[in-house]
């Protein structure tokens, strides 16, 4: 019997009695009665057809190129109309899209901009399918690839999106030179982490486990607290006095610190390097070995231990890899209870208690700081933490803990860089009215700052207190280094978009009114001296504390502010009319020299920083193109020199008129911190009745508008 075939289409006289028709003229119902076969009843049902059944309604003559960007519609043959090809680009609502856009590939923006389905298809294969990439082949991303190729995402609050822009426009403007075409323009030093199997080591000798110790906490637990460093060495002795007691999970927390610590030791090579007869990446695979099958347990080491694998991954240039173990760090605290006050307190050790309370702060404040700096979204909810910092009570047993106070104020003020992300570079739009109220947050937290830990402390002795335990370390005070910058970075971070509008991105014919000129030129001029400031303040930190090797924050802050004051300098160069400041041309490249001479300093002990060396080199370069390649253009301590240790290091001499503690630019910082808002921006207050908050509101803008036309010309697409 032969197969019933769905069929589309009968005849009017099957239809009328029913019966099965083959579909094609004259059926064969019609032709065993000797009817005539009609076919004028449209069947309006619908099947999936094959490609071969609409052959004779789709123009079989033409050919298909498959290289072809644009995609066409099929056309039909009609008797009235000829359609014409329509181009169907991929539509993204503007407050979806991102600011910036960073190419997939260096020849992406000279190809068209909608691609064939096969060609989207193989570059989809090519750039890693299996994680769904795809939004217009990457016009609508940005991304960036590490050195194995993998692809990153860097977004708008990072110093490479700047840096990107910025070579978008010195190109349009200055032409092509080193700077906008750096062989190196979409890579990114990141890499993959793999963690190999590997044998369990011992413990060290105690004095070499002391010595790991002295290093982690001088560059990394006496910022960024982790353990209490009286707990810790009376762990690590019970360690050596019983370690068949010790728990695994203990002993790892131990190999992680020690890779910490010889870490830091093999960047400033230090004898210690030649005498233990193991490198940090041993001990960080044997600490990762201990804990390999432990997924969750309960208990607090687990975000502890993220956090020492979080550090270790950025030191070491894995910027992605340590995002992700400050992440399960933070889940781990989360579903502990960490950031609830109710549940901290339900424990009966006050130690312990203050212990959570502090980690938490800590991965509060990580948070913040690398998920700006990679421009990647926040993990921790402002609204879900209920224990902040302006909630307690003040501590009356140590008021002068330095630590303690900073690590506060880190909290306060990396609560208002989250709202600087969350209201300016989530959606594009910036608010004016938003920004004043910012500002004056950011003023009222330099205000409100504990006078032991104002700027001009930084370079004050403040030692160790005789009953920490031990004594490891001559305190470099780069906690309080770390909430200043932290602050210029936020005014930096809040003044960009105005800066970038007021410069390069606004039509010249479109003013606003007075108020507004005013705002944004006040917001533009923060934001140069913010970066002026961030660079002579981490100039004179570097000359006091050569001996510091942990360098993540300050290379970053560094290498904006050096973007800022070369944007700044373009403009002034080709716009001889500009509105004259306290900074002249020259003094701007000075500063920008220095920024440079900065992450030259750093570039020995730490890829990243020679990395944002090399594109500040290129923009020194790009604005003045006779001065030299490579090397400070400022005295600047020598790089780590063998045998220096954190605690044998006296503060070096000042030497020249740039460096005498009596010109330092300490009274300038503190009084640009706490008035940087004008008295033009002072008009909305948090008294202020509803109705005059609509009648001072200004409008908002899109500053990114026009972007496309002046900043996505030519080819060389950049980190």
């Amino acid at each position: 019997m032969e197969r019933r075939t769905k069929v589309s289409r009968a005849c009017d006289y099957c239809k009328k009695r029913k019966f099965k028709c083959s579909g094609v003229p004259p059926c064969n119902l019609c032709s065993k009665k000797h009817v005539e076969c009609i076919f004028s009843i449209v069947d309006r049902r619908t099947t999936k057809a094959k490609s071969t059944t609409i052959s004779t309604s789709i123009s079989a003559t033409t050919p298909i190129n498959t290289t072809n960007s644009k995609i066409i519609k099929p056309s039909y043959s009609t008797s009235s109309t000829t359609t014409k090809p329509d181009i169907l680009p991929e539509y993204i609502p503007k407050n979806l899209q991102p600011l910036l856009s960073f190419p997939l590939k260096k020849d992406d923006i000279n190809e068209p901009t909608v691609k064939s389905s096969s060609e989207t298809s193989s570059i989809t294969q090519e750039n890693g399918s299996a994680s769904g990439l795809a939004n217009n082949v990457g016009k609508n991303l940005r991304l960036l690839y590490d050195k194995d190729g993998k692809l990153r995402y860097i977004g708008e609050s990072s110093p490479l999106s700047l840096a990107y822009e910025a070579r978008k426009i010195f190109k349009a403007i200055s032409g092509e030179s080193d700077f906008t075409n750096d062989p190196d323009n979409v890579n990114i030093i990141d890499g993959i982490a793999h963690v190999r199997p590997a044998k369990v080591l011992p413990l060290p000798r105690r004095d070499h486990a002391l010595i790991m110790i002295n290093f982690f906490e001088a560059n990394i637990n006496s910022t960024w607290y982790i353990y209490n460093k009286r707990w810790l060495i009376e762990k690590l002795n019970e360690a050596f006095n019983e370690p068949l007691k010790t728990s695994p999970e203990r002993m790892a927390a131990f190999h992680l610190i020690f890779s910490l610590g010889l870490m830091f030791a093999e960047k400033m090579n230090h004898p210690i390097i030649h005498e233990i007869g193991v490198e940090s990446v041993n001990f960080f695979e044997s600490g990762f070995e201990l804990i390999r099958n432990i997924l969750d347990d309960g208990r607090v080491w687990m975000s502890e231990t993220s956090l020492l694998m979080y550090f270790y991954y950025q030191s070491t240039a894995r910027r992605s890899s340590s995002w992700m173990m400050l992440g399960n760090a933070i889940r781990n605290a989360q579903a502990l209870g960490l950031h609830r006050k109710a549940v901290n307190e339900s424990f009966p050790d006050t130690e312990y208690v203050i212990h959570r309370k502090k980690l938490w702060k800590t991965l509060y404040t990580c948070d913040r700081i690398s998920s700006i700096l990679l421009g990647r979204p926040l993990t921790i909810s402002d609204y879900d933490w209920d224990d902040f910092p302006d909630m307690e009570e003040p501590d009356q047993s140590q008021p002068n803990d330095i630590s303690n106070i900073c690590l506060n104020e880190s909290v306060k003020i990396s609560r208002i860089l989250g709202h600087i992300v969350q209201n300016f570079y989530q959606n594009g739009i910036v608010n004016l009215l938003r920004a004043e109220k910012i500002a004056i947050d950011l003023k009222k937290w330099s205000i409100n700052l504990p006078s032991i830990i104002q700027i001009d402390k930084v370079l004050d002795d403040h030692g160790q207190s005789p009953d920490d335990g031990f004594k490891v370390t001559k305190s470099d005070n780069y906690s309080i280094l770390l909430v200043h910058m932290l602050q210029l970075y936020g005014i930096m971070l809040l003044g960009k978009p105005f800066f970038m509008y007021l410069l390069f991105k606004r039509n010249p014919t479109n003013c606003g009114t007075d108020k507004q000129e005013k705002v944004l030129k006040n917001f533009c001029a923060a934001t140069i001296k913010a970066s002026v400031l961030t660079i002579q303040v981490a100039h004179i930190f570097i000359q006091h504390n050569p001996q510091r090797t942990e360098s993540y924050i300050t290379a970053n802050c560094c290498c904006k502010a050096g973007l800022i004051l070369g944007l700044a300098i373009l403009y002034r160069q080709t716009n001889p009319d500009y509105e004259k400041d306290e900074f002249s041309i020259g003094a701007l490249l000075q500063q920008l020299q220095i920024a440079r001479s900065i992450l030259y300093f750093y570039s020995s002990t730490s890829q990243i920083s020679k990395r944002l060396h090399s594109i500040l080199d290129r923009l020194v370069r790009a604005v003045q193109p006779d001065v030299e390649a490579g090397g400070p253009s400022l005295p600047i301590p020598t790089p780590f020199q063998q045998g220096m240790t954190p605690s044998n290091v006296d503060s070096p001499p000042f030497r020249n008129q740039f460096d005498s503690p009596y010109n330092m630019p300490f009274e300038n910082i503190m009084n640009f911190q706490q008035f940087f808002v004008p008295s033009a921006t002072n008009s909305v207050t948090s008294d202020d009745h509803p109705q005059s908050l609509n009648a001072t509101r200004l409008d908002e803008f899109m500053y990114n508008i026009g972007m496309n036309e002046l900043l996505l010309e030519g080819k060389n697409d950049i980190k």
